[in-house]
C-alpha cells in the first residue's frame, strides 16, 4: 500500500472488530449482530486483508492504531504487571504463538501458556484480542510498540 492509500472499514467489519477487541467470542459477535458465525468470520478475514495483518489480536491492534474503531477509556490507576507477563504482551499483540513467543523469549511451550494465561488474569481479559484493548486502557505496550522482527 501506498502512504497515500486512506484505508477503512465498512460499518460491518468495524461492529465486527469492535466486538473482539471487546472481549467477544464469535459466537457472541454473530448473535449480537444477528449474523451467522461464518459471516463473521469472513469480516475479520476481510479486515484482516484490509490491514495486510495476519491474526485476530494485531487486527483489533492495528485498527486501534488507525483509529478505525473506538479507543478504549483509559484508566486513571496504573497496573504493575509480572515482568514475565509484560514481556509477552508485544508479542501476544502480534498475534504471534506460544511456539514463536517461546523461541524469541527463551521459555518453553508450557512457560509461554503460563505466562499468556498469568497476562490474562492480571488484566481481566477474556480473549487475546481483548488483551490489546485492557493493555491500551493502561498505556501498556503492545504490538506498536514492538520491535518489528516479528509484525506482519
Amino acid at each position: 500500500m501506498t502512504a497515500n492509500t486512506t484505508i477503512s472499514f465498512t460499518t460491518r467489519e468495524r461492529e465486527v472488530v469492535q466486538g473482539l477487541a471487546e472481549g467477544r467470542y464469535v459466537y457472541e459477535i454473530a448473535h449480537l449482530l444477528r449474523l451467522k458465525e461464518n459471516t463473521v468470520k469472513h469480516y475479520i478475514t476481510v479486515a484482516s486483508r484490509t490491514l495486510g495483518v495476519r491474526g485476530r489480536t494485531v487486527v483489533v491492534d492495528r485498527a486501534y492504531e488507525l483509529g478505525l474503531i473506538r479507543q478504549p477509556d483509559r484508566e486513571q490507576g496504573t497496573l504493575d504487571l509480572m515482568p514475565r507477563h509484560l514481556e509477552v504482551l508485544p508479542l501476544l499483540a502480534q498475534s504471534l504463538t506460544r511456539v514463536q513467543i517461546g523461541l524469541l523469549t527463551g521459555r518453553s511451550k508450557e512457560q509461554v501458556t503460563r505466562d499468556i494465561n498469568g497476562l490474562m488474569a492480571e488484566l481481566g481479559a477474556r480473549t487475546r484480542p481483548h488483551v490489546v484493548t485492557l493493555a491500551r486502557m493502561y498505556g501498556l505496550p503492545t504490538a506498536a510498540h514492538a520491535p518489528s522482527a516479528a509484525r506482519t
